[in-house]
């Protein structure tokens, strides 16, 4: 068997298989026999038939089957001496004749070949910062808030903050938002809603809008639509509400009194604010070292020059492409809208892509390098979290990868993340790199 390889792009090869004459012939009469053994022949019984009459009435099929047998005997082995390993297989063409060698030749895909940046010691910029005084009575309050009551007032206009009830009908150009179509729903018209006077109103200004009204005051508020707004018949526009105050609540804080301590599970105010310093440690930490993670991930893409299997990234690019419509179905923008965006959505998708699958090459060889392997222990750890980010049973989410095949994408992500967590712990802050200057120049 001889075995040629060229290169044909990016990551593409082409392998031509030439097969001996001997084997083809072999193979050509373990194909005859199997065909005269079982051929249904017009006047013979079941493997009387001669052989010449078999071979001509199923030549075609004969010559698939030779041709079939002679790559599944030989593609292996010339995989194995030509040290591929295919990504994605293309096309296959086969030239076969009887008593004559056999070629073929595969366009296949193939992993890049590239060098590695040094990986060790990345120098970082951002670290986790100290909990200020600011943040810690920031958490405080907002624990307070989460426990706080409403309650109704009289007396004084509506103040920041505030619960306020109210009716609202919109109008856009002089027409009711009603009239636009069931999309509006709610945002065309109300009565008794309660609303809270400040920022978080799904109405641009809406609440702000009702500031210093009393009970029973009317306003028109006009609302200016973002132009990504969800709802398309609103985006970019302006509408005009009408607006009528019923009653107003305010916020009352809590006493933190020794019922609302023990319901927090501490014994006094300051081990209340000491579990909430914790907290805020450990989610500045968390972000933190996300961060660092995406100034090792720059780093390595900036530094890595590698040529990509165009399968895999058109592969990735349609997952990317799907997943990013799915997300903003979700967020309520519509069909149409995303129709006319479709050009900068498959941008998006394609950049995305592109360095995820150039991202997942280098994590892949620096885990082999640093040989860095993922116990089962660790794979269920991965499945659980995954199982409570979507809160399903892990045993329930687990089957369903499993049946859908999606357990080795699974293991394949986990052990790139344990790779990013290498890289941080062998990585080194300014300080670090600074002290490292110091001790060259002798300070």
């Amino acid at each position: 068997m001889k075995i040629k390889v060229e290169k044909a792009g990016p990551c593409r090869k082409i392998m031509e298989v030439t097969v001996p004459a001997e084997t083809v012939a072999a193979e050509y009469a373990t194909a005859v026999a199997a065909y005269v053994k079982n051929a249904k022949m017009p006047g013979y019984r079941p493997g009387r038939a001669p052989s010449a009459l078999v071979e001509r009435r199923y030549a075609r099929e004969i010559d698939e089957s030779v041709q079939e047998a002679v790559v599944a005997q030989t593609y292996p082995e010339a995989l194995k001496r030509s040290a591929l390993d295919p990504v994605a297989v293309l096309d296959l063409n086969v030239t076969l004749k009887r008593n004559e060698s056999a070629t073929y030749k595969v366009t296949l895909d193939v992993p890049p070949e590239f060098k590695l940046p040094k990986y060790k010691g990345i120098s970082l910029k951002e670290k986790p910062a100290d909990v200020s005084a600011e943040a810690l009575q920031r958490a405080f309050t907002q624990w307070l808030e989460r426990h706080a009551s409403f309650e109704e007032v009289t007396g004084r206009p509506v103040a920041k903050g505030d619960a306020v009830q109210v009716d609202f009908e919109g109008r856009l150009d002089g027409r009711p938002l009603a009239a636009l179509g069931k999309r509006v729903g709610a945002l065309a018209q109300a009565r008794d809603l309660w609303i809270m006077a400040d920022e978080s109103t799904p109405l641009p200004g809406f609440g702000l809008g009702l500031l210093d009204l009393a009970v029973g005051a009317r306003r028109e508020i006009t609302v200016a639509f973002p132009a990504d707004f969800g709802v398309a018949e609103l985006a970019g526009k302006a509408a005009v509400y009408q607006v009528r105050v019923k009653a107003i609540r305010a916020k009352r804080l809590p006493t933190l009194d020794e019922q609302l301590l023990k319901k927090a599970g501490v014994a006094s105010e300051a081990e209340l604010r000491g579990k909430l310093k914790e907290a805020l440690e450990h989610e500045t930490q968390r972000t933190a070292r996300e961060r660092q993670k995406e100034e090792i991930i720059k780093h390595l893409l900036a530094r890595t020059t590698l040529e990509l299997p165009e399968t895999l990234v058109q592969e990735e690019i349609r997952h990317q492409f799907s997943a990013l419509v799915r997300q903003n179905l979700l967020r309520g923008v519509p069909r149409e809208q995303l129709t006319e965006k479709r050009g900068d959505l498959l941008t998006a998708a394609t950049n995305t892509a592109t360095e995820k699958v150039k991202l997942g090459y280098i994590l892949h060889r620096i885990a082999e390098e640093e040989k860095i392997t993922l116990s089962d222990q660790e794979l269920a750890a991965s499945v659980d979290a995954l199982a409570q980010r979507y809160a399903v049973p892990s045993a329930e989410l687990r089957k369903e990868l499993e049946e859908k095949k999606e357990m080795d994408s699974i293991r394949h992500q986990a052990r790139m993340d344990k790779t990013l967590d290498f890289l941080l712990t062998e990585s080194r802050g300014e300080e670090e790199e600074a002290g490292l200057f110091g001790r060259l120049l002798g300070r």
